[in-house]
C-alpha cells in the first residue's frame, strides 16, 4: 500500500470514529459538561489526577486531568459528589449540582501530611518527570547563579556544544523557547544571547522530546525556559552581581523589578555582561592526492575574545475582566562589542616526517548584534473552553568584519609568500507572525483544541570580500555575494482529548504549508519551492493504580534548514578553509516513538526510538588535491536511534539527597562519502549518566552544598566520531538576613575534562578537530532581594512564530 493510500485510510477511519461517537451521543439523554482545573497550593496545574463522580455508592462517570490539570466529564442532570485523588496529595471532595454545563474553575489539592516530597527529586534541583516532559526547577540551586546558557549546559537531559548546538537523546535540531515563545536564533547567536541572561530570572526548564500538535512541527524536540512570575501584591526585585575567572575574568551585573496590583502585573530585568574568554583549537589533517603523495597538517590556534552585552526583557499583563487577559512582552539582546583575535601556526610535513613549510595565521574579527522581539496577546475564557489571539514581530541583525593574514614560511625561516584578505558581512532577518487558538469541550465527546497560524520571514545577506596587498584593499567580485530569502508558512491543527478513570488519550493532526524563494544575485543560484506536510501526534496514558502511570507517545516532526545553511556564500577563515551554504537542502522528517512508566512519582523509565529521513548536518570535506577543508551543509540518508532511559531520586537522610538520570541508546547514521560517493555506515552504543547530590547541614541554616557529575560516552554525530568527555562541578550557597541576601560559590569542570574532540576518518577523509574551551572556572555571586519575594511558577503565552529558531 502506498503512503498516500495509507494516509487516506487513516483519515477515513478517523472520520468514521468521530461520526460514530457523535451519532451515539445524539441518541442519549440530556447530559451536562463538568470541567475544571486541578492545581497545587503553589499555583501550577496538577496532571494525571483521578476524577470520579458518584451518586450514593454508585460511580457514574470518571476522568483524568491532563498534564496541565484540566479535566472534563459529562453526566446527566443531577447532584453528584466529585472526588479528586492522586498519589502524594490529600483527596479533594465536593458536591456539584449539574443542572447545566458547569465550569468549576480551579480546584486546589494539598500535599499529604505524610509525604515530604512527591516530585521526582531530592530537594534541589527539583526535577519533575511528567508523561511528555522533564521539568528542571532552577531556583535555589547551582543552576540559578550563572547565566542561562550555563544553566542549559549543566541541566540533565541536554547536551550543548561551544558552537551553540543543543542535543536531546542524541538528536540535533532542538528548538529553544522562552515561556512558550521561540527566541528566534540558533547556534552561536543563541549561545551569545542566553549567556547575557541571568538564570536567577528562570523558574524552570521544560525538556519536551515529543511535543503535541499545538506546538509547531519544527525541530526534533523543544527546550522551553519558563521565567519567574510573582504571585503576591506589591513591589519586589533583586540586585545581583557575579564574577568568574578561568584564564581571564568576566563579570555580570543585573537588576530585576516586579510589580503586581489587582489586575496589573509588570516585570522587567536588565543585565550587563562583559569580559574576556579563551579557547584553544587544534586540527590534524592528512591529505593524500591521486599520486598517493601525502602531507600532514597540524594547526594550533589560540583565540582570545572580548565582549560587552546588554540583555533585557519587559513583560506586562492586564486583566480587564475575570476571564480575559491582555499580555505584552519584549525581549532583547544588544552586543555592541564582540571581538576575537586568533593566532595560529600550521605545520606542514611530508611523508618522511620532515617539515616542508609553516603557515603563520593571524585572524582579527569584530562583530555586533541586535536582537529584539515583541509579543502581543489576548486570551478569553468562556463558560466552556477558551480562545486566544496572538501576534509577534522579531528583528535580528548581525554584522561581522574579519581580517585574515597568512604568511608562508620555509623551514629555514625564509618568507615564501603571503595571502591577506578581509570580508565584511551582514545579515538582516524580519519575522512577522500571528496565531489563533481555540479550546472547547464538547459534552461527553471530550475536549477539542484547534488553531491557525501564519508567519512571514524575510532575510537579506551581504558579503563583500576584499584582497589586501601593500595596504590597499581591492574588492574580489568572485567571492562577494548577495543572498535574499523569503519564506511563508501557514499551519492548522486539531487535537482531541478524552479521559476516563484509568485511561486518557490525546490525538492530534497538524498540517503545515511552506512556500520559499531564495536568490543568490552574484552566484546566479535561485530557489523556488513549496510543500505541504502532515504531522500526526498521539499521546496515551494508562493508570492501573495510583502508583503507576503508563504512557505511549508518537509524533512526526520536521527540521527545516536554517537560513544560514541555505545561504550559498563561501566565507573563508584561512586560505585553505571555508564555510559554504547549500540552497538545495531538503527538510528532514523525524518520527518519534516513546513508551514510558512512572512509578510512585519517583522513578521514571522510558524506551524510545527516533528515525530521521534526510537529516541535515554540516560536514567537513577535505579536498586532497588542493589541500583544503570545506564545511558544507548536506542532507544525509538516515539518522536512527533507539534506547532506554531511567531516572529517580533518593533521600539518604533529611540533610542528604540525590538524583540520577541515565540514558543509553543505539545510533545509526547512513550517508554518502564526498568525492567517492560510497555508502558509509556509522553505528554504535552511547550512554549519558547524570548524577546530582545535595547536602543541607541542619546546624548551618541556609547553607546548601551541591555536587554534579555528567559523562558523555563516545558516540557518532553524523560523519564525526566524538570522543568521551565529562564534567564534575561543585556549588555552595548561603543565605543571610532571612533570605534577603545570598552568596554563592561555583567551581565548574573541576578535572578539566569537558573538551571536544571530533574525528572524521572514512573513505578519503582523514582529519581530527580538538577544542579546549574555557569550561574550567570559578564563580562567586552576591544577590540582594527586596520587597515582597514570594514567587510561583506560572506558564506564559505561547508564541506563534516558531520558525524563528532556524536563524
Amino acid at each position: 500500500m502506498t503512503v498516500q493510500a495509507q494516509m487516506n485510510l487513516v483519515k477515513s477511519r478517523f472520520l468514521f470514529i468521530i461520526i460514530f461517537v457523535s451519532l451515539s451521543h445524539c441518541v442519549k439523554g440530556q447530559e451536562n459538561s463538568i470541567s475544571g482545573t486541578i492545581v497545587t497550593e503553589d499555583g501550577p496545574g496538577l496532571g494525571y489526577v483521578n476524577i470520579l463522580l458518584e451518586q450514593g455508592d454508585s460511580a457514574v462517570a470518571g476522568a483524568m486531568s491532563d498534564s496541565s490539570g484540566y479535566f472534563h466529564v459529562s453526566v446527566p442532570n443531577g447532584t453528584y459528589t466529585l472526588t479528586a485523588k492522586t498519589w502524594g496529595y490529600d483527596a479533594l471532595s465536593q458536591q456539584v449540582d449539574a443542572q447545566n454545563n458547569l465550569n468549576l474553575g480551579k480546584l486546589t489539592m494539598s500535599i499529604a501530611a505524610d509525604i515530604t516530597q512527591v516530585e521526582i527529586t531530592a530537594r534541589k534541583p527539583l526535577v519533575v518527570r511528567e508523561i511528555d516532559r522533564l521539568r528542571v526547577k532552577v531556583p535555589n540551586t547551582i543552576l540559578a547563579d550563572g547565566d542561562a546558557w550555563e544553566m542549559l549546559r549543566l541541566a540533565p537531559g541536554i547536551m550543548v556544544t561551544q558552537k551553540g548546538d543543543i542535543r536531546m537523546q542524541g538528536k540535533a535540531g532542538i528548538r529553544v523557547m522562552i515561556d512558550g515563545r521561540d527566541i528566534n536564533i540558533s547556534g552561536q547567536d543563541l549561545m551569545d544571547m542566553l549567556s547575557g541572561m541571568s538564570a536567577q530570572e528562570v523558574e524552570s526548564i521544560e525538556i519536551i522530546s515529543n511535543p503535541p500538535a499545538s506546538f509547531s512541527a519544527s525541530g526534533a524536540g523543544v527546550v522551553n525556559i519558563i521565567m519567574k512570575k510573582a504571585s503576591q501584591e506589591g513591589l519586589r526585585g533583586n540586585v545581583r552581581s557575579r564574577f568568574e575567572r578561568g584564564v581571564y575574568g568576566r563579570s555580570s551585573n543585573g537588576l530585576s523589578l516586579t510589580y503586581k496590583h489587582k489586575k496589573l502585573y509588570l516585570n522587567g530585568s536588565y543585565d550587563l555582561s562583559f569580559g574576556k574568554r579563551f579557547s584553544n583549537e587544534i586540527s590534524d589533517m592528512r591529505f593524500c592526492n591521486s599520486q598517493n603523495d601525502c602531507s600532514f597538517w597540524n594547526e594550533d590556534s589560540k583565540q582570545n575574545s572580548q565582549y560587552l552585552k546588554h540583555g533585557f526583557h519587559f513583560y506586562g499583563d492586564y486583566r480587564p475582566g475575570p476571564k480575559s487577559r491582555i499580555s505584552f512582552r519584549t525581549d532583547g539582546n544588544l552586543t555592541p562589542l564582540n571581538s576575537t583575535g586568533s593566532d595560529g601556526l600550521t605545520k606542514v610535513t611530508g611523508s618522511a616526517g620532515l617539515l616542508d613549510s609553516s603557515i603563520v595565521n593571524e585572524n582579527k574579527a569584530a562583530s555586533l548584534g541586535n536582537y529584539q522581539s515583541f509579543f502581543l496577546g489576548y486570551k478569553q475564557e468562556m463558560d466552556k473552553g477558551s480562545w486566544n489571539l496572538q501576534a509577534d514581530y522579531t528583528r535580528f541583525f548581525k554584522g561581522l568584519s574579519q581580517d585574515i593574514f597568512s604568511q608562508f614560511v620555509h623551514p629555514s625561516g625564509q618568507i615564501l609568500g603571503r595571502s591577506d584578505f578581509r570580508f565584511d558581512s551582514d545579515q538582516n532577518v524580519d519575522i512577522l507572525g500571528s496565531q489563533f487558538d481555540l479550546s472547547y469541550p464538547v459534552s461527553n465527546l471530550g475536549a477539542f483544541d484547534a488553531g491557525l497560524k501564519l508567519s512571514l520571514i524575510q532575510t537579506a545577506n551581504n558579503l563583500d570580500h576584499f584582497l589586501l596587498e601593500n595596504g590597499v584593499s581591492t574588492r574580489d567580485e568572485t567571492r562577494s555575494n548577495q543572498f535574499k530569502y523569503d519564506e511563508q508558512n501557514a499551519a492548522a491543527y486539531l487535537s482531541w482529548r478524552k479521559g476516563w478513570e484509568q485511561f486518557e488519550f490525546k490525538l492530534g493532526l497538524r498540517s503545515e504549508y511552506t512556500q520559499l524563494k531564495g536568490e543568490s544575485k552574484t552566484g546566479g543560484q535561485s530557489l523556488d519551492t513549496q510543500y505541504l506536510r502532515w504531522f500526526p501526534t498521539l499521546h496515551l496514558q494508562f493508570f492501573p493504580s495510583e502508583k503507576n502511570i503508563w504512557g505511549l507517545t508518537y509524533g512526526t516532526r520536521i527540521n527545516r534548514p536554517s537560513y544560514r545553511y541555505l545561504n550559498a556564500f563561501r566565507m573563508y577563515s584561512s586560505p585553505y578553509s571555508y564555510i559554504e551554504g547549500n540552497p538545495f537542502l531538503q527538510p528532514a522528517i523525524i518520527r518519534n516513538l516513546e513508551l514510558s512508566l512512572v512509578r510512585s512519582n519517583q522513578y521514571f523509565f522510558t524506551a524510545f526510538a527516533s528515525h530521521t529521513q534526510n537529516p541535515i548536518t554540516q560536514m567537513s570535506i577535505q579536498d586532497n588535491e588542493e589541500s583544503t577543508i570545506r564545511y558544507f551543509a548536506v542532507n544525509q540518508d538516515i539518522d536512527f536511534r533507539a534506547g532506554i532511559s531511567a531516572s529517580g531520586s533518593i533521600d539518604f537522610f533529611s540533610w542528604w539527597s540525590a538524583y540520577w538520570d541515565l540514558s543509553a541508546y543505539y545510533q545509526r547514521y547512513q550517508f554518502k562519502a564526498p568525492v567517492t560517493g560510497e555508502d558509509i555506515l556509522n553505528s554504535g552504543i552511547a550512554f549519558d549518566p547524570f548524577i546530582w547530590t545535595g547536602f543541607y547541614p541542619g546546624k548551618l541554616d541556609g547553607l546548601s552544598i551541591e555536587f554534579q557529575f555528567t559523562y558523555y560516552a563516545p558516540r557518532y554525530q553524523g560523519s564525526f566520531r566524538v570522543d568521551s568527555r565529562s564534567e564534575f562541578a561543585l556549588g555552595l550557597k548561603k543565605k543571610f538576613f532571612k533570605d534577603r541576601i545570598s552568596a554563592s560559590f561555583f567551581l565548574a569542570d573541576i578535572f578539566d575534562d569537558n573538551k571536544f574532540t571530533l574525528r572524521s576518518k572514512y573513505s578519503t577523509q582523514d582529519h581530527v578537530y580538538r577544542e579546549d574551551p574555557e569550561n574550567q572556572y570559578f564563580r562567586i555571586g552576591l544577590t540582594w532581594n527586596f520587597g515582597n519575594r514570594k514567587v510561583k511558577n506560572k506558564k506564559e503565552q505561547k508564541s506563534n512564530t516558531e520558525e524563528k529558531q532556524r536563524l
